[in-house]
């Protein structure tokens, strides 16, 4: 379903059913993160993308390489590529 709403630029329905995920005691997983952070990505958030990235790394998620990926490719895009270049070394 976050995927669905994500694709559709929809990422605030998509932190919507993230919410209710969360006050019904779910934990999410890396995959969760990622297709969220895809999301903001998607529709240009990628400050808030990699303030997300940031709070699940704080969360004790390991971030996979999909979701490093993404936030790379999103600074990118936005033609921050000496960000991407930072936050690809760490």
């Amino acid at each position: 379903m976050l995927n669905c709403f994500c694709r559709l630029h929809r990422v605030d329905s998509g932190f919507s059913v993230f919410g209710k995920m969360l006050k019904l005691g779910l934990h999410p997983s890396i995959v969760t993160f990622s297709t969220l952070i895809n999301g903001l990505c998607i529709v240009g958030e990628v400050a808030q993308a990699v303030r997300l990235f940031d709070d699940m790394v704080r969360e004790g998620y390991k971030p996979n390489l999909i979701a490093y990926n993404t936030i790379v490719n999103g600074l990118c895009k936005i033609s921050s590529t000496n960000g991407a270049i930072g936050f690809a070394k760490g």
